[in-house]
């Protein structure tokens, strides 16, 4: 059953803490430090079985990213200080394990992973600023290691990307299977990102947290034989 994961953003003001420094012409003052916590969850389908994977993916392929990857602004049709970051990475395939028609047969697709999401944080007393805020589902390639991926046709931009989430799954060096996805991580085991802003009179700390873990990870620990059984059934 395909689920979804809504969009959540909690606030919370931690502490305050601030330091003068008093003294004759130029005398320096420090800012007062404001340390926040902002809790996001993305909005985008969930599956939680490989085969609600393959059936909801236009292409599942085997394959090995090359490190190569161009970032740059990432148009959500809002404006222009609402300007996402993505990366676009090269994916080389080596088996292509499921398709449809939309598919062309290439060795090399482009993977689209966004970065981070302009986020309006309101500072109460100094006005609202456009902050970015990681995309926490992202996990960095490791291009010495090789994948399974679970992806979509964006057409009017010849670009591939996620079904949702899981969709990238880390084939280890014993050959078992590794998710990533933050859905199956819990608070205290995700790392901690942290977005700073500085205003005229303050330093904004903000912890980003990802959501708690909400799913049992059906994927981690699984052999790589199994799960291209599972794949193939489904074509």
């Amino acid at each position: 059953m395909k689920r979804y994961l809504s969009l959540i953003v909690l606030i919370a003001f931690f502490a305050f803490g601030a330091a003068y420094i008093y003294g004759g012409p130029g005398a320096i003052v420090s800012k007062e430090t404001v340390s926040t916590s902002v809790l996001t969850q993305m909005d985008q389908p969930v599956f939680l079985s490989l085969k609600e994977m393959t059936d909801n993916s236009d292409l599942v392929v085997l394959g090995s990213y090359t490190g190569k990857y161009v970032e740059y602004e990432n148009d959500l049709g809002l404006d222009e200080k609402h300007m996402g970051i993505a990366r676009r990475y090269e994916f080389v395939i080596d088996t292509v394990l499921s398709e449809d028609p939309v598919y062309s047969d290439s060795s090399t697709i482009t993977i689209v992973k966004p970065v981070s999401y302009p986020f309006d944080y309101n500072t109460k007393d100094e006005g609202s600023y456009v902050i970015q805020i990681p995309a926490s589902l992202q996990e960095e390639p490791d291009v010495n290691s090789r994948y399974i991926l679970f992806v979509e046709y964006v057409p009017d931009a010849e670009f591939y990307r996620s079904i949702g989430e899981p969709w990238e799954i880390e084939i280890t060096d014993d050959g078992l299977l590794r998710s990533g996805s933050e859905i199956f991580v819990s608070d205290s085991e995700a790392d901690p990102k942290v977005v700073t802003l500085e205003t005229t009179n303050r330093i904004y700390e903000i912890n980003v947290k990802p959501h708690e873990g909400l799913y049992d990870d059906f994927i981690s620990g699984m052999s790589l034989e199994d799960a291209l059984a599972e794949i193939k059934e489904q074509e």
